[in-house]
């Protein structure tokens, strides 16, 4: 410790020091194990069952190197460092080893929270240099051919639901699950996504959002309403469908396209977003609190939003936005599962690249 303070920034720094080391050596220091961590992680959010399957399976992996025993605050840069470097030397993916990664970083995360520890040292490691995406997921887009087939495949009602809904609005997963229709308004044919957890609806940047829709899409959706139904996707006894992930992959493997999740509709409908109504727009329609930085600075106008509802629309209403006639075609050829869908989502590429003169984005949404 130095033997004479300047700033109040320093003091502040050193204040800290000292206490932290009187803890220590009164003993009054709390420390936990990476087991407590673990649990201490599980209860700071309302996981859902599937979720904490997932992370009884990473942590499950994290023992293995790191036992159950180990006290968090003996967990280094370096340490983890040399973890990942076994990890890399293991047959895994590197998706799954970015899945254990972040489980760890998770609990310690909550440590800081709480003041176990100063700070998480996973923090410190650039991720994207060690284990780079090897799934392609974030930056893929789906040509319309392939979501003609993704649909196609849909074997139940509430895939299909999801599979428009999802490229309509381009929310994220958890988003449109916790729909319940009262959050659908027909007359102005928008969808809010709101944030609250009592319900276990949760946007990620806690903030309620409204996207416009269709109105031919709002329509065909409020169709299959049941009587005293609550949640727009929900089993035959009431309760809220919480995971459609599952069924998605099903479908996109009976479409022979593996690897598809609700993920990859949301990033093909932001790089259409970001080609036909701008960056600003696509970022309130998607939610995104910080799409760029220069987003903070901006918002986006009705006519703004409107024009991403037409670009949509365009395909779900079959009109043609070169000639502005209406082909007859639309969302009742899409909710009947023809073979004409390819053709009117293959009109709404074709659409966007001539009149943006611009190629499909390989944008990375995150998020």
């Amino acid at each position: 410790m130095p033997t004479e303070v300047t700033t109040r920034a320093l003091a502040e720094k050193w204040c800290k020091v000292w206490t932290e080391q009187v803890k220590r050596q009164s003993g009054q220091a709390s420390t936990w194990t990476l087991a407590q961590a673990k649990e201490m992680m599980l209860q700071a959010r309302d996981y859902s069952p599937g979720h904490r399957a997932n992370f009884d399976t990473y942590w499950k992996a994290i023992f293995t190197h790191f036992p159950a025993t180990t006290p968090i605050h003996a967990l280094t840069k370096g340490k983890v460092e040399q973890w990942l470097t076994v990890l890399r030397a293991l047959p895994l993916k590197n998706s799954t080893r970015r899945h254990y990664f972040h489980a760890l970083s998770r609990a310690l995360e909550v440590a800081v929270a709480h003041e176990v520890i100063e700070r998480n040292p996973c923090r410190s490691i650039k991720l994207a240099d060690r284990l780079p995406d090897d799934t392609g997921r974030r930056t893929r887009r789906l040509t319309e051919e392939e979501f003609g087939r993704l649909y196609q495949s849909a074997l139940h009602a509430h895939v299909r639901r999801f599979l428009l809904l999802a490229w309509a609005t381009g929310a994220r997963h958890r988003e449109i699950t916790g729909l319940e229709w009262r959050d659908l308004e027909p007359e102005a044919s928008t969808v809010t996504f709101r944030h609250d957890p009592a319900k276990g609806k949760r946007i990620k940047n806690r903030k309620d959002r409204t996207v416009a829709i269709p109105s031919a899409l709002m329509e065909a959706i409020l169709r299959e309403k049941r009587d005293g139904s609550v949640w727009v996707f929900e089993h035959a006894d009431g309760r809220r469908m919480l995971d459609l992930k599952i069924g998605i992959r099903l479908t996109a493997k009976r479409a022979g396209l593996p690897g598809v999740s609700a993920h990859t509709i949301r990033h093909t409908v932001g790089s259409i977003l970001t080609q036909t109504a701008g960056m600003t727009a696509a970022r309130d329609h998607l939610g995104h609190s910080d799409f760029r930085m220069t987003s903070h600075y901006s918002h986006s106008g009705e006519d703004e939003r409107r024009a991403i509802v037409e670009a949509l629309g365009k395909v779900f209403e079959g009109q043609d936005a070169h000639t502005k006639t209406h082909t007859g075609e639309g969302i009742s050829a899409i909710l009947a599962g023809s073979e004409e869908v390819v053709s009117l989502l293959r009109r709404l590429v074709s659409v966007v690249e001539r009149e943006t003169g611009l190629e499909p984005a390989t944008l990375s949404l995150e998020g």
